[in-house]
């Protein structure tokens, strides 16, 4: 692996495959948020070919014990509701903001991306409103 950036994509790549190995590599590669080359390349690379088949071997493992597919549990031990929804876009919000200085372009980035979750944070907040009336 080149570098620990590369990790986090690789890792959930590796996931992703190992549920679905017939997904497209532009898709994993756009889930993941690197180039459809990377996908490729670490495709032909033997331990993450590795990586992939331990991933299924957990997903196996936790299938005999129950415990696969995962149950979303929200934040009070029972279903997800939009508020827990809503909350933990708060807080992902919330440390967002607390970034160290990032550059001009992650800067960008992060007021972007601010921008999207405070959207579907009313999005959500309007659907539950609607719902329960």
């Amino acid at each position: 692996m080149k570098s620990d950036r590369e990790f986090a994509p690789r890792d959930a790549a590796a996931w992703m495959i190992a549920q679905q190995p017939t997904l497209p590599i532009r898709q994993i590669a756009r889930h993941v948020g690197v180039e459809p080359t990377s996908v490729m390349r670490w495709k032909s690379d033997p331990l993450f070919n590795k990586l992939v088949q331990d991933k299924k071997d957990t997903i196996k493992d936790f299938e005999k014990r129950g415990l696969w597919p995962p149950k979303s549990k929200g934040l009070h031990g029972r279903d997800w509701t939009i508020s827990d929804w809503v909350a933990q876009l708060l807080g992902f919000k919330k440390s967002l903001g607390r970034l160290k200085s990032p550059s001009e372009e992650g800067k960008a980035k992060q007021q972007e991306l601010i921008e999207k979750l405070d959207y579907i944070r009313k999005w959500l907040s309007r659907f539950e409103e609607k719902r329960r009336s």
